[in-house]
């Protein structure tokens, strides 16, 4: 009683297995086979798709192949211009340049008035925001004097500063000014002893932060 059974479970298994092995060869390559129906035939007009060429089309049909991808279409015309868009958020802020001159120690002449260059910043063109920091120090009574230069001692005196008796053997003091140039030019630092002996300057800082464009110097 169950053979049968058997025999027709097998049957729809290799069906399913021919349609399988069909649909696997399904395009050729990048076409399509397929069959419509003749006019006048039972079917007309009713198309089919078959594995060529393992199949082929019935005597009342007629074969019709067409290609996977198509055929490249004319280039279109050019659009229109689209509206403006949205403004873009704000960028990341920028630091304006800074010049830098670091020195370490220098000792001062014992010499009443005379001084001697502790430092000289080169800077280009431009309008700038000058710090000058340092710290004076001495084994014998404090006494050290400092003047800030545009283009050296022949230039402009922009600022000057000092330190002395009752700041005991060491002490500190900063300079500042707004200044500039149409040319580059230089920031010079002067320092004496104002004749006292063993005096020195240590940890200067000569700092120029660029502020804004060309601006002769007043």
């Amino acid at each position: 009683m169950l053979k049968p059974k058997l025999a027709i479970i097998g049957a729809a298994v290799a069906a399913v297995a021919a349609a399988s092995a069909a649909f696997g060869a399904i395009p050729d390559g990048s076409t399509i086979h397929g069959c419509y129906g003749k006019p006048g035939s039972a079917k007309p007009g009713l198309l089919r798709v078959i594995d060529s060429p393992g199949n082929s089309c019935a005597s009342m049909e007629n074969p019709l192949d067409w290609s996977v991808n198509g055929q490249q279409g004319a280039k279109g015309q050019k659009g229109d211009k689209g509206d403006t868009g949205d403004p873009g958020p704000q960028g990341p802020s920028t630091f304006p340049p800074v010049w830098v001159k670091r020195v370490d120690q220098v000792k001062l002449p014992a010499d009443y008035g005379k001084d001697v260059l502790v430092g000289s910043l080169a800077l280009p063109k431009g309008q700038y925001r000058v710090i000058v920091t340092a710290t004076g120090s001495a084994w014998n009574p404090l006494s050290v004097r400092c003047d800030l230069y545009y283009n050296t001692k022949s230039g402009i005196l922009l600022n000057e500063g000092d330190v002395g008796y009752g700041d005991g053997n060491e002490g500190s003091f900063a300079l500042s000014d707004l200044t500039g140039g149409a040319d580059p030019f230089t920031l010079d630092l002067y320092c004496d002893s104002v004749g006292e002996d063993l005096n020195w300057v240590e940890d200067v800082r000569m700092v120029a932060t660029r502020i804004g464009d060309l601006n002769p110097q007043a």
